[in-house]
């Protein structure tokens, strides 16, 4: 019984032949013009997601730093808020540096 299923599976193959070669030349020129597209599509997206994160993290720096202003100078909070706007900062000047070079 396996001889003839296995059998009927090849020769189902073997007389679909035409269909297969026009599935393979379709997914070949899909393919082509995925290529021919990705040049012009990934470097924006590239370029915007730096141009995101390094506006985010500045722009998160400064918040940070600006919240610092409304508690006592010295108390926990202050202290916390001031490293937590330092370590953005340097988190920030960290990705741009390894971006850059």
């Amino acid at each position: 019984m396996f001889g003839s299923t296995f059998s009927k599976y090849v020769i189902e193959t073997a007389e679909s032949w035409p269909l297969l070669l026009v599935m393979t030349a379709i997914a070949f020129i899909f393919t082509v013009i995925y290529f021919e597209l990705l040049q012009f599509i990934t470097k924006p997206i590239i370029f915007g997601s730096i141009f995101l994160i390094l506006a985010s993290g500045t722009i998160f720096t400064v918040l940070v730093g600006y919240r610092a202003s409304f508690y006592l100078e010295g108390s926990k909070e202050y202290v916390e808020t001031i490293a937590a706007s330092v370590a953005l900062g340097v988190g920030t000047l960290i990705f741009l540096v390894v971006i850059c070079c």
